[in-house]
């Protein structure tokens, strides 16, 4: 009975000992099945880095550099700096300020100085002078004489660009990478009106009225309180979805708001188009021929608006001479006008502007540089 039970404890330390010989050697594993296939792709093929590299090579951003660097939102004068640095002007005129209105739904108050204080033009009082140029960028504004304190950098590829929102680009459309996307724009004119235009959203943040006047109606008289009277700068986007023009009554219709046949092709459809010689198209905003040919069997200087010139220069003398207009074309102020007329002032105003020569949307231009005369005239 005592060997059995000296035994026992024995053959325990025995197989503690094989046991643990076991657990220290590698493991030999055997394969088990084979898992499905993926969602996206099957062995890794569909769904690899080549979809991005078409975009993110540098042999696609070369060109896309270039074509940037002869456009306005580069080169203009009013980008970025001094100008772009204001609270009011930094939303579209600089990469600080659209950043920021895109990531945090405002711009910084009180704007972008943020390196030091502005150095301002002073008079032989000691004043500082306002610039009183009404064609000047910065009409009613202090003159403003070092640039060097500002935190306001120009528009860049970053401005416009972030990241992806989605990498479902099948089912949810390639974005680009645009901080906008596809999310349609509440005007700042009248937030109740929403124009949504695909990837040209990007475009209609800026290129839109800023709210500074009220659109004339068609009974009141009213009074014009500024040079800079009429859609500030930017009426692109509503003169293609034909919106926000003072519609006076006449013998021309008004097309129903977002069927004209530019607002369907939109922004990039024309201005970024494949280049004819590496001066136009893409990311320079200059529209190409190749752009008017999917369409149009023109060349872009024959692509004119009928009649176009001949009513714009009758509405612009009618309202010279009656001293609505200066003959830089900006507004007298401080002069009470009959509805007509203001309607009239703010029509050539917006077509002053929008800088198309109606091209952006012929049959509305037509409308109401038509109306506009007769309003004057009759």
């Amino acid at each position: 009975m005592k060997k059995i039970k000296l035994l026992f404890p024995l053959l325990v330390l025995a197989l503690g000992l094989v046991f643990t010989n076991c657990t220290s050697d590698d493991p030999i594993y055997v394969a088990g099945e084979d898992g499905i296939n993926g969602v996206d792709g099957i062995d890794g093929e569909d769904g690899s880095a080549l979809v991005c590299i078409e975009c993110h090579s540098n042999t696609h951003r070369e060109a896309i550099y270039a074509s940037f660097d002869l456009s306005g939102h580069l080169l203009g004068t009013h980008t970025g700096g001094n100008y772009g640095s204001r609270e009011s002007c930094s939303r579209c005129h600089s990469n600080d300020g659209y950043v920021d209105l895109m990531e945090r739904g405002f711009v910084q108050p009180g704007g972008y100085y943020t390196y030091g204080p502005p150095e301002y033009e002073l008079d032989n009082n000691g004043a500082v002078v306002i610039e009183d140029d009404p064609d000047s960028p910065i009409f009613g504004l202090p003159i403003i004489t070092n640039e060097s304190f500002n935190n306001s950098a120009k528009i860049s590829c970053n401005t416009c660009h972030s990241s992806h929102s989605s990498f479902d680009f099948d089912n949810d459309g390639n974005d680009m990478a645009l901080r906008q996307g596809f999310r349609p724009v509440s005007l700042l004119y009248d937030p109740s009106i929403v124009i949504d235009m695909g990837l040209s959203n990007t475009c209609v943040n800026c290129h839109q009225p800023r709210n500074s006047y009220t659109i004339p109606g068609s009974v009141d008289d009213y009074t014009v309180t500024s040079s800079r009277f009429g859609p500030h700068h930017g009426p692109q986007s509503t003169m293609v979805y034909g919106i926000l023009g003072a519609e006076i009554a006449g013998s021309v219709t008004y097309p129903v708001a977002g069927t004209s046949q530019h607002s369907q092709v939109s922004c990039v459809g024309c201005h970024m188009g494949e280049t004819t010689d590496g001066s136009d198209g893409a990311h320079s905003w200059w529209p190409t021929d190749n752009a008017c040919a999917q369409c149009h069997e023109l060349s872009i200087e024959n692509l004119v608006v009928t009649d176009y010139e001949a009513d714009y220069a009758i509405l612009q003398s009618l309202l010279f001479n009656m001293g609505a207009i200066t003959s830089s074309g900006s507004t007298t102020s401080g002069n009470t006008w009959p509805a007509p007329v203001a309607q009239a002032i703010w029509n050539y105003r917006t077509l002053l502007e929008d800088k198309s020569q109606g091209v952006h949307n012929p049959e509305y231009t037509k409308a109401l540089l038509k109306n506009s005369i007769e309003a004057l005239t009759n």
